[in-house]
């Protein structure tokens, strides 16, 4: 592809872009005044409902609750679908089920949209109900104001005999903190067997048709360590607004504009899933999303979403390559990704949904260069800095299926090229910064492909068998999962050319009392087909306590057993050399939402 190829498909994701946009401005006022054209009664008032308020028979609307009642995790893309169409109430209100404001209440959830709404914690979740809330947008029509979050700490060690020979006044016995185990958190070795800490907390001011959001976070509380971790502090985390058009007819239309990422390939029913990557992947940055709705029919809805984002700026010259900058790269350049997504949602008490999802990263930089090749780095001419571009497309299926628990299947195809110092679109395998050096290998010159496919499936036998009673979790329930992950590299590089990945788990949580339950999770992990010694699994029991069937708060208790290849190591580390890893953990976290 020449340079004149690539500013050409710039122009053309630009102008995509600014139509999408324009059209919701454009169409704003219009749709505003076909609403306000319902027909009046003599006080001048119509007998149809607010956008957003309760009707007996009216469609069932989405996971948006009122403003103090946060509820189970949508991962809806954007509230466009909480305006439902004004429909007059019946004389009669019909029994049915629906309620408003749903609350906690594990596994409601009324609707499915292509994404993950980004006022979902990015934490994963427990099977079994255990779920943290979230910032859905207020439906109410006056101006208010809203606080929500989640906060999650966790103490946890890991032992092994000690790495040296233990002198007279010394332990045979070493305990370790952070865990020193294979276990990586968001890369294939992870297995979310480890559990952290996280605060996340998101203030949001607006109404039913413009709301603004400010969230802060961390994952590394600075008072409970032994040093500070500046990276970890998220003090100013996003900051964005979301704008609802009033609907018309079957068309609704949202717009969510400012620095907060969008996530694709959730596969888990409330956020990420079993594992910490998303099949698809996210994007960071400021930019915007668009977001429009078709119904067809009553019963089934058409979707379509749009973005463009880039990061704020590039690491200046200089800069210290070190925890305190988060490892930034002073040859990363300023980086754009436009994506476009396409859905179809059949609705009903089990809901269906297919989506088509591309996106194209790219670089044009002329900055950060110097006059000479950095002998230090492996692949890449710091002197011809080249740009880079990634490509991405994929696709993903889900299955809410009321009795019959939730399904997910999605997959994604990646080709790169110069990706080294590539950022913006996180894949599966991460940015093209990450994808060079752990998957496509530091003689591939940034150029590879990546395949993935992950399914999910979890199913609830307390709503199994009391069908077709509702069950909302307030009672005795046995709740499993299933997760596959399988991943494929092509490269220049030999080492890594044709290496396929695989990682499969199950969890089981029995919950028989109202404040106490029981769980187990089974992980196993192959890094590399090339290397079965690399391959691992876990075995993790779990003891959880709550203060009542549906509360907000939840402590775990959990010990872990790793068994080990004899190249087994963390992601990015030598497998070769084979870390002395722990192989036994024990650990006690807690978690609270609101």
């Amino acid at each position: 592809m020449t340079r004149f190829e690539v500013r050409g498909g710039v122009k053309r994701c630009l102008q995509i872009s600014a139509l999408l946009v324009g059209t919701c401005v454009a169409l704003a006022p219009r749709l505003s005044r076909a609403e306000e054209a319902a027909a009046p009664k003599e006080d001048g008032k119509s007998d149809a409902p607010a956008v957003n308020e309760k009707s007996a028979d009216a469609a069932p609307k989405t996971d948006a609750p009122k403003a103090d009642a946060p509820k189970a995790n949508d991962a809806s893309a954007a509230p466009v679908a909480d305006t439902a169409a004004p429909v007059p109430a019946p004389e009669t209100p019909a029994a049915k089920d629906d309620l408003d404001p749903a609350g906690y209440i594990p596994g409601y959830r009324k609707t499915l949209g292509i994404g993950v709404a980004p006022w979902v914690p990015k934490v994963g979740s427990v099977p079994g109900g255990f779920t943290p809330a979230f910032a859905a947008p207020s439906p109410l029509d006056d101006w208010n104001f809203n606080f929500t979050g989640y906060i999650s700490a966790a103490l946890r060690t890991s032992w092994s005999e000690r790495k040296t020979t233990p002198g007279a006044d010394q332990s045979s016995i070493a305990f370790h903190s952070v865990p020193l185990t294979a276990d990586q958190y968001g890369t294939f070795t992870g297995t979310n067997t480890v559990p952290g800490s996280w605060a996340d907390m998101t203030l949001q001011y607006g109404n039913k048709y413009v709301t603004g959001y400010v969230s802060m976070a961390t994952y590394d509380p600075s008072r409970a360590a032994s040093y500070i971790n500046p990276g970890s502090q998220y003090f100013i985390n996003n900051v964005y607004m979301t704008i609802r058009v009033p609907p018309m007819d079957r068309v609704r239309m949202a717009l969510t504009v400012g620095a907060v990422p969008n996530y694709y390939g959730a596969l888990g029913q409330y956020g990420v899933g079993a594992y910490a990557p998303y099949i698809i992947g996210w994007v960071p940055g400021v930019g915007e999303t668009a977001n429009l709705e078709y119904d067809l029919t009553s019963s089934t809805v058409l979707q379509f979403e749009q973005g463009i984002r880039g990061v704020l700026s590039s690491p200046p010259q200089g800069i210290p390559n070190n925890n305190s900058t988060g490892y930034a790269n002073q040859y990363w350049p300023a980086s754009w990704v436009h994506h476009e997504h396409v859905g179809i949602l059949h609705k009903g008490d089990v809901q269906i949904q297919a989506g088509l999802h591309y996106f194209y990263n790219w670089s044009q930089d002329d900055r950060n260069v110097q006059p000479f090749d950095d002998t230090n780095t492996k692949g890449v001419d710091e002197a011809h800095l080249k740009d880079g571009r990634m490509t991405e497309v994929a696709a993903d299926f889900r299955m809410l299926g009321g009795r019959y628990g939730y399904y997910t299947l999605a997959a994604a195809y990646v080709k790169g090229e110069n990706v080294q110092y590539l950022t913006g679109l996180n894949t599966y395998g991460g940015t093209g910064v990450r994808l060079f050096a752990d998957w496509w290998g530091p003689n591939s010159g940034g150029n590879g492909t990546l395949f993935v496919v992950g399914t999910e499936y979890t199913l609830s036998l307390g709503t199994l068998l009391r069908y077709p009673a509702p069950f909302w979790g307030e009672g005795p329930d046995l709740v499993g999962m299933v997760s596959f992950h399988h991943a494929q590299t092509t490269s220049p590089d030999p080492t890594f050319d044709n290496r396929s990945r695989n990682k499969v788990a199950t969890e089981w949580t029995y919950r028989f009392l109202s404040w106490f339950g029981l769980g187990a999770r089974f992980d196993a992990v192959e890094p590399d087909s090339k290397d079965p010694e690399q391959s691992f699994t876990v075995i993790t029991p779990k003891l959880y306590f709550k203060s009542n069937w549906t509360s907000h708060e939840l402590v775990t208790l959990q010990y872990a057993r790793w068994f080990y290849g004899a190249h087994t190591a963390a992601q990015g580390t030598d497998p070769v050399a084979h870390q002395n890893l722990d192989n036994q953990m024990v650990a006690v976290s807690f978690g609270m939402w609101w």
